[in-house]
């Protein structure tokens, strides 16, 4: 049987002012004096101000007008790295991947905090099928911050994909240890029950499967569980159980995105961060 978890289910890092307005570093010219400081500040808030413009509109789903407003900073100060950040982390939201990374390794240039950068590169990287380079990116956003939870989920997918089961489920582990709820890490749940499965561990993997399944939101997320979880007991020997979750598939795929059965009343399933991530 074939487990498969999307590669689009890896976790990104917000788009937003409070992930991002702290990232400046001031880089003065050498020797300059307090005027000459006091103007390069001046010029870094500008391009701040329209950067924060570029996130209202962004939040106004105004894609495009966004990324206008992020360039535009650049022409103000090419030094502010959470411009190139969000044009990159945009682009990675619209698959364009290979300007994505050129978009992260400028960041990376200029950015004080690089965790979320170096986690948002290796997503790109591993959608490119860049498996070394996104491994190594993932391990640097751990080392810089080892109780970030985005890149250690990723991790965990990542060697879920390379074979390494083991250590996924140790990555996941750790990660759902974090969560406060089951609603906070369905990604984890699910890449550990694939995970468990190819263990050889049924149980285990079952039971990571149905709790994702009673807290999963999202068409395209429910369907894939049932997917998976139809799958394992087929090699379960449960055939009518595997039966249910292939009529109850069937049902729900005719169902639009928009269907009750796809909305749990907690809100975050699937961010194993619910924003905590975002905080310095």
């Amino acid at each position: 049987m074939t487990f498969r978890i999307p590669i689009l289910w890896l976790i990104t890092a917000a788009v937003s002012v409070a992930a991002t307005l702290t990232f400046a570093i001031a880089f003065y010219p050498r020797g300059a004096t307090e005027e000459e400081k006091y103007a390069v500040a001046a010029q870094r808030k500008k391009a701040y101000d329209t950067i924060g413009q570029g996130t209202q509109e962004y939040s106004a789903g105004k894609i495009d007008a966004a990324v206008a407003k992020y360039r535009e900073a650049l022409t103000i100060d090419p030094k502010v790295s959470s411009a190139y950040y969000l044009i990159g982390t945009t682009e990675l939201n619209d698959d364009k991947l290979n300007e994505a990374v050129a978009q992260f390794d400028q960041a990376l240039a200029f950015d004080k905090y690089p965790e979320h950068i170096y986690n948002n590169r290796g997503v790109a990287r591993m959608r490119l099928g860049d498996t070394k380079g996104a491994l190594s990116d993932f391990d640097e956003a751990l080392a810089l911050r080892p109780s970030m939870l985005r890149p250690r989920i990723n991790r965990g997918l990542l060697r879920l994909q390379q074979g390494d089961a083991a250590a996924a489920v140790q990555d996941l582990d750790s990660v759902i240890a974090a969560c406060a709820t089951p609603a906070d890490g369905i990604v984890a749940y699910v890449g550990r029950g694939i995970a468990r499965a190819k263990l050889g561990d049924l149980a285990g993997a079952e039971a990571d499967l149905s709790l994702a399944r009673e807290w999963a939101e999202g068409k395209e997320r429910v369907l894939n569980i049932l997917r998976n979880r139809a799958a394992l007991r087929e090699l379960k020997g449960d055939g009518v159980g595997a039966q249910v979750d292939r009529a109850e598939y069937e049902r729900l795929k005719e169902l639009p995105e928009t269907s009750k059965e796809f909305v749990r009343p907690l809100k975050g399933a699937g961010d194993p961060t619910n924003g905590r991530d975002g905080q310095r």
